[in-house]
């Protein structure tokens, strides 16, 4: 599995942009191209822990594409499917990834990449995850569109945005009980939704969503700290689950990681909510900086993917 960011240039795709070379430019060029399948054998692996190749998909299984916006943030898409999720809030909280205004003006206009997104989640209304503006803004650019939440993210929403009246038929506010599922189909998209604690001391509702598009299964836990214990009862080790968006604390200790391994026993995962690789943060610099944080986290799960920086993507 390779992550490029969104915007990139490849010095090899230079050679093909329709630029004239002199004979002996082309010729440099010939040999440059000749070398490079042995050069990259020589070089072996990428040093950066994000270069495993996933399994073959089976013919007419669509992949499933990710983009990473922030935080716990991302546009994936999966065949005529694109969602949305934590992705529309503005400043967020200090040391996590934030949109800049740049990305906020294109998932709420429905710029491309962001043009055509059928559903946007959010987990929770924290500031990180949530901004009133942001989603009723997009709702507005995106008049086919679906936002989906808890109930208490609805409230905040109806409150707080002027034009809500405008767009409530397309807001969805659900909180099932704990242990429980709710279960909202747009179009032949099918999402559960979780009740995942976010700490038992917190009154804030954090749901999950396990997301069925195009054959494949796709889960995110939002910021839960529901243990294994707590995840039991949801039966997720049954659904086949092909991708998970996994707290990064749930990586780096025996008794988080086992509840990953087997409650939730997904084929590939993606590791979020960890804060940026520049951010100085307290609490990773007390478990030995980012680098280590990562490193460690690669050790437990070898092909876990971790996003370094905004806009890049993924396929699985």
């Amino acid at each position: 599995m390779k992550i490029v960011p969104h915007h990139t240039f490849s010095p090899a795709a230079g050679l093909h942009s329709g630029r004239v070379f002199s004979g002996a430019t082309a010729l440099l060029a010939a040999l440059v191209l000749m070398l490079a399948p042995a050069a990259a054998l020589s070089a072996g692996p990428a040093s950066t822990p994000e270069s495993e190749t996933p399994p073959e998909l089976a013919v007419g299984t669509p992949p499933i594409s990710v983009t990473y916006t922030g935080n716990e943030g991302f546009l994936i898409s999966v065949g005529n499917w694109k969602i949305l999720i934590d992705s529309l809030y503005h400043e967020g909280i200090a040391t996590y990834v934030s949109p800049s205004r740049a990305q906020r003006e294109e998932m709420e206009t429905g710029q491309p990449p962001f043009d055509g997104v059928n559903v946007a989640l959010a987990t929770h209304y924290h500031a990180d995850h949530f901004h009133p503006e942001a989603v009723g803004r997009f709702l507005q650019n995106n008049p086919t569109a679906t936002f989906i939440s808890t109930d208490q993210t609805r409230e905040a929403l109806s409150k707080a945005f002027p034009g809500y009246e405008d767009i409530k038929d397309r807001v969805r506010g659900l909180t099932p009980a704990e242990g429980g599922v709710a279960r909202e189909k747009v179009g032949d998209l099918d999402i559960q939704i979780l009740n995942l604690h976010h700490g038992r001391k917190r009154s804030v509702e954090n749901i999950g969503f396990l997301i069925h598009a195009g054959g494949r299964t796709i889960l995110h836990m939002g910021d839960t700290e529901a243990t294994a214990t707590d995840l039991s009862p949801l039966g997720l080790a049954n659904k086949k689950i092909d991708l998970a968006f996994v707290p990064f604390w749930y990586l780096l200790t025996d008794g988080w990681q086992r509840a990953i391994r087997k409650q939730v026993a997904a084929e590939r995962i993606v590791v979020m909510h960890l804060p940026a690789p520049d951010a100085n943060d307290k609490y990773i610099n007390s478990l030995g900086g980012w680098e280590k944080v990562a490193a460690d986290i690669k050790a437990a799960f070898p092909t876990a993917t971790i996003f370094r920086q905004q806009m890049e993507s993924a396929q699985f």
